[in-house]
């Protein structure tokens, strides 16, 4: 169990939130030398993280908006992951056919393909290029041929597990001295008067924040630690969390819901689609043996913690897709997804979801909000997480007068110290096969951990029961969960069904592998027969929410 450290500890940093954005400004902070420590309520990467498109990309569509510094931000931002993350970051051809187009529209895309390599100057992914109608079938053969004029190809990246990008972010801040917590909620922000913030008889009269008062979500245990800066990077739960510390801000964000569903595979290359019904953006990309649909883009005002795909998204997206690919079975959907995105609030009267800027802002917090000594981090997107990390810690090492420059443009991520990733496969086939593993499972654990997955084999190597597999349906080893345990915090079933393995991903969403996966976790963290019902109760519960659909299409 991840237990709370002694309650004396005082914090250079206390950081809140746990998704791409915070694990990425933990690993800033402890690579500057910092003390910081980390809470996440749920788990690394629970919320918008886990729930993207699975993209690393400039945004193409941006241009349109000339947003060209977000467009050269995540250009710039796509080729450090590419070199930081290789393991988890990989080059993706993206398709935009051409149907019945003006020679204007055919235009306006070369303009802005020109434009898009000029911004990515400096990247190692080849240019764009013009296909033919029949080059454009010969690549895409299950393309609607009827009124296809031919496609622009270009190149963007695809980040197929960002739930483990995330953790990768988590795992170097801790080697690197950070202390992180999941399943730990901030229930309160104590002000420098020692009394908590939500209890201050005169809260708007100001004050500085300095520290928080925490609760393990498993355990039930508090504590208090201070901190001389604290930062928010809770994403779409900011809004909530300022107004549970009744600051006298208005609203900082516009939440918008994205859905996508996994469908059974039907294109080779990512598709940029355009909606007829009102000629939104979205994407068919391959992924895990998938097409995986989306994204949606409507206004959100509902319960986070339960946001789930509806019927009308669903259909939404299979009438765009079937569209341009009529071949593909669009009735089976596998499983679905459904996050919450922050935006930076637009004040432009009328502006729609889609048209709302993707950048984010970096809020001081004021005396007068009774938060002085607090950072709040607004929006973002995955592919500038890095970015907007090291802007954020800039600016926290310019209040705590602190000098050290930041490195996490330079330094891999845990796994990604090795770019040679056939090479590498071959490797652990080599040593696997000596475990009674197969090249598919030895596949398996590179795409999992990169140049990490020895550390695998060494838990076999000190006991061969580890190599049994969860269940014949999937290359999932005890081995995983032992280190899932021991090395990367996980603590419930959900943990490591959905963001240490993949086995949430698959067609039955890994219910196969359950009860080997609750014996092996009950056995090592102590889990009663309550705690055990609990547990698969939590998985089944989140199946059926990804399978709420199925009610709707039978």
């Amino acid at each position: 169990m991840n237990s709370l450290p002694n309650q004396s500890e005082t914090y250079d940093v206390i950081l809140l939130g746990g998704g791409i954005v915070g694990s990425g400004i933990a690993r800033d902070c402890a690579q500057r030398g910092l003390k910081v420590a980390l809470y996440e309520r749920e788990d690394y990467g629970y919320g918008t993280t886990s729930r993207s498109t699975r993209l690393i990309h400039g945004g193409l569509r941006y241009l349109e908006m000339l947003d060209f510094g977000l467009v050269r931000q995540d250009l710039k931002e796509r080729e450090i992951l590419l070199k930081i993350a290789p393991h988890r970051v990989q080059p993706l051809p993206f398709i935009l056919p051409f149907y019945r187009c003006s020679l204007l529209y055919r235009l306006k895309v070369r303009v802005g393909m020109l434009l898009y390599d000029l911004l990515s100057y400096d990247k190692t992914l080849p240019n764009h290029r013009y296909l033919t109608r029949a080059e454009t079938l010969a690549m895409e053969e299950g393309l609607n041929a009827k009124g296809l004029q031919g496609a622009a190809m270009y190149y963007d990246c695809q980040v197929a597990f960002p739930e483990r990008l995330c953790l990768d972010n988590i795992l170097s801040a801790q080697r690197d001295g950070a202390s992180v917590f999941n399943h730990t909620e901030v229930i309160d922000i104590l002000t420098a008067q020692n009394q908590p913030f939500n209890k201050s008889p005169s809260p708007h009269l100001g004050g500085k924040a300095c520290g928080v008062r925490v609760r393990n979500r498993l355990t039930g245990e508090e504590s208090e630690f201070r901190g001389r800066l604290i930062i928010n990077a809770t994403g779409a739960w900011v809004d909530r969390l300022l107004k549970g510390w009744k600051t006298p801000l208005p609203p900082q964000l516009r939440l918008t819901k994205g859905i996508h569903f996994a469908a059974p595979r039907a294109n080779k290359n990512a598709l940029v689609l355009f909606s007829k019904k009102d000629r939104r953006l979205m994407f068919a990309i391959p992924w895990l043996g998938y097409s995986w649909i989306g994204t949606t883009d409507t206004d959100f005002d509902a319960n986070l913690d339960t946001v789930h795909a509806l019927r009308d998204e669903i259909a939404y997206l299979q009438e765009t897709v079937s569209e341009y690919l009529p071949q593909g079975d669009w009735s089976e959907v596998y499983f679905t997804n459904a996050g919450v995105r922050a935006l930076v609030h637009d004040n432009r009267p009328g502006a729609s979801e889609s048209a709302v800027s993707r950048k984010h802002g970096v809020l001081i917090h004021a005396h007068s909000e009774g938060l002085e000594g607090m950072i709040t981090v607004l929006g973002g997107k995955l592919t500038a997480y890095r970015d907007i990390a090291e802007e954020v810690v800039n600016r926290a090492c310019e209040l705590l007068e602190h000098t050290m420059e930041g490195r996490t443009a330079a330094t891999p991520l845990p796994g990604g110290e090795r770019n040679d990733l056939e090479y590498l496969k071959a490797e652990m086939g080599r040593a696997g096969s000596e475990y009674g593993l197969t090249q598919a499972q030895a596949d398996y654990l590179v795409f999992l951990y990169g140049a990490e997955a020895y550390a695998i084999l060494n838990r076999i190597e000190h006991d061969a029961s580890l190599a049994e597999p969860l269940s014949r349906a999937y290359p999932d080893i005890k081995a995983q969960v032992v280190h899932a345990i021991e090395a990367e915090q996980a603590q419930t079933l959900n943990d490591f069904l959905l963001r240490r393995s993949l086995l949430g991903f698959t067609k039955d969403q890994g219910e196969q592998a359950i009860p080997a996966l609750i014996e092996t976790m009950a056995a090592r963290l102590g889990w009663g027969a309550e705690r055990v019902a609990e547990e698969r109760a939590a998985a089944l519960a989140h199946i059926a929410r990804t399978r709420q659909h199925r009610e709707a299409f039978p």
